[in-house]
């Protein structure tokens, strides 16, 4: 196709004659201006009454050779406009294309104008003839029947294109092109349209499990995902305590605080998906806790080979615990239990697989930095890995997340697990420091392990070994659940400044919880209750409480719980639990998951 920029030239090849040059100046002068500037007078530059009479509007006679016989060619090549395709030139590029070599009447002998195909003569003799009037009206005539059927086919496509875009939930290459072309008409060039172009996907957001922000496209290519969850746990505490002090096994004397606020306990903003591969997973996450006055972080990366095996590199639980593993956001109460508060391991960084090895057989394996690693202290002292895993078997099909039986099983569900954990641990500032969900190894009482004098007076513990293990069982059917977990743990190995009277220390403990629906996944009351036993003495807890499932889901969930707590030798920032705590524990919440 010609390019419509530059300074014409036209150039005639008269036979015999210098006629152009000689007949008329005034018409060369007009051509050597740009086309546009030829039909800016005219409101339909593409028609006859448009374009004749920019040609006749000379008053030379001139207009009369062009028509009967003169031959013409462009010269353009070396004049490069380097302005915008506007309408005024699309109007002068079919000018320059289809017109004049209608109004020329043919082409220089032996050549044709490049990339231009003029209109098919009525006889294989009239290229030789001069061009009449009325084979100018008929090629006109013929050439708005070519632009009639153009856009008819093009109005039929137009059509087809929005068909298939509202099938697909789209917009098609040739609308977005549209989109463009009407945003900025002076600037839009037709010839720079790839057909090849798949527009991108329309941001439509929404909620599946979290909100989606980002879907993957097959279609442009692109396997990424992005979904963001915002999860948010809103808790009233009040502890009457039924003493004002407790005594370590330090000998050191501590006070039990009242209890009256409003937290918010939990704050996690997660952003999850795959990028490149589907396989290739990733989870951000910010922790922050009123509670806690603290912001703090976790996630992980991974690839998933396959159902049975996939691979986590990043921050995240040792799997020490069936409640402990399981989310908070689906536990009986408010929280979990004492004793797996007590006996669980941490959070820590590390690598981990899990997976179903068979059906309903699933697993977790991981070696982390250490049992109370904190992700903010990289400088940690000693070389001691954590070591840990749990596997279950829900023989009878899916037993569900969490505790209670929201799925309402019309058949018993039944899962049977157990948990071992074991780490070589060196004294370090407390991990909860650092990061709120992290507990320090504690005494059954309640006290630091790696406080001067637990074990023995004046001597500080440097550096001790730790093995625990846990057994968890739990049924659910319609409505109906019962769960319970029981645990072991060894202290030994022990490296200290001084004599410590013993070689190693062991604690045991449990808890069982029952629940039913009043209403079916809507309305489920529950009791509970917990012990920890060891050496240094023994703590229990006992109550009950309500759950409202708002939406009978576990996206909104109220919870209102009272316990009543004996020398809790648990301690967390995020629970209502504190070492040495004895009294009544009351706590309302409400858990929102978007």
């Amino acid at each position: 196709m010609l390019s419509v920029g530059g300074q014409r030239r036209f150039v005639e090849e008269s036979r015999g004659t210098d006629s152009f040059d000689r007949k008329d100046r005034s018409i060369q002068s007009m051509w050597n201006l740009p086309c546009h500037e030829i039909a800016r007078g005219s409101s339909e530059p593409t028609t006859r009454s448009g374009l004749l009479p920019a040609l006749q509007s000379s008053g030379d006679s001139s207009v009369g050779d062009l028509r009967t016989g003169s031959r013409l060619m462009f010269d353009v090549s070396s004049h490069p406009d380097p302005r915008p395709i506007s309408a005024t030139r699309i109007s002068s590029r079919l000018f320059s294309i289809f017109l004049l070599p209608l109004i020329g009447g043919g082409v220089v002998r032996g050549e044709e104008p490049p990339s231009v195909l003029p209109l098919p003569l009525t006889s294989k003799d009239s290229a030789e003839k001069p061009a009449t009037a009325l084979d100018v009206d008929e090629r006109f005539r013929l050439l708005e029947s070519r632009l009639n059927e153009l856009e008819h086919v093009n109005e039929n496509l137009r059509d087809e294109n929005r068909r298939l875009a509202e099938q697909v939930g789209r917009p098609q290459s040739q609308e977005a092109v549209e989109s463009v072309r009407d945003a900025d008409p002076d600037g839009w060039a037709p010839e720079e349209f790839n057909p090849t172009y798949v527009a991108p996907a329309p941001w439509h957001p929404r909620f599946d499990e979290g909100f989606v922000l980002l879907e993957p496209d097959a279609i442009a290519g692109q396997p990424f995902q992005l979904k963001v969850n915002v999860v948010s746990q809103f808790r009233y505490t009040n502890l009457s305590p039924g003493r004002k002090t407790w005594t370590d096994a330090a000998g050191t004397t501590r006070p039990i605080a009242e209890r009256s606020d409003f937290e918010i306990q939990r704050n996690y903003l997660a952003l999850k998906g795959f990028a490149f591969d589907p396989r290739l997973q990733f989870n951000a996450t910010l922790l922050g806790s009123s509670a806690a006055n603290k912001v703090a972080w976790f996630g992980w990366i991974n690839y998933e080979f396959s159902k049975r095996f996939n691979l986590f590199g990043g921050f995240w639980k040792l799997p020490g615990s069936r409640e402990w593993y399981e989310s908070y956001t689906a536990t009986q109460g408010v929280d979990r239990t004492m004793a797996t508060t007590f006996f669980r391991p941490n959070m820590t960084g590390g690598v981990w697989a899990t997976g179903e090895l068979f059906k309903d057989f699933h697993y977790v394996a991981k070696i982390g930095n250490a049992l109370n690693s904190s992700p903010l202290n990289a400088s940690r002292k000693g070389f001691g890995m954590a070591y840990s895993g749990t596997v279950w078997w829900e023989p009878l099909g899916s037993f569900g997340p969490g505790f209670s039986d929201l799925e309402y099983h019309d058949k018993l569900a039944v899962r049977i697990g157990t948990s071992q954990t074991t780490a070589r641990d060196d004294r370090q500032l407390d991990p909860a420091q650092a990061f709120p969900e992290n507990t320090q190894t504690r005494l059954s009482d309640g006290t630091p392990v790696f406080e001067t004098g637990a074990l023995a007076p004046g001597v500080t513990l440097l550096r001790q070994t730790s093995m625990t293990s846990a057994f968890d069982l739990g049924f659910k059917w319609r409505g109906l659940s019962l769960t319970g977990e029981y645990y072991l743990r060894w202290l030994g190995d022990f490296q200290a400044n001084g004599r410590i009277p013993f070689d190693t220390l062991y604690d045991n403990g449990g808890y069982i919880q029952a629940a039913g629906f009043l209403v079916p996944r809507k309305y489920e009351l529950f009791v509970r209750s917990s012990y920890v036993s060891g050496r240094f003495g023994t703590g229990h807890e006992v109550g009950g409480g309500l759950n409202w499932f708002v939406y009978q889901n576990r996206n909104v969930r109220g919870t209102f719980e009272v316990l009543q707590i004996l020398h809790s030798p648990a301690d967390n920032i995020l629970t209502g639990y504190r070492a040495g705590e004895t009294g009544t524990l009351i706590q309302a919440q409400v858990i929102t998951i978007f």
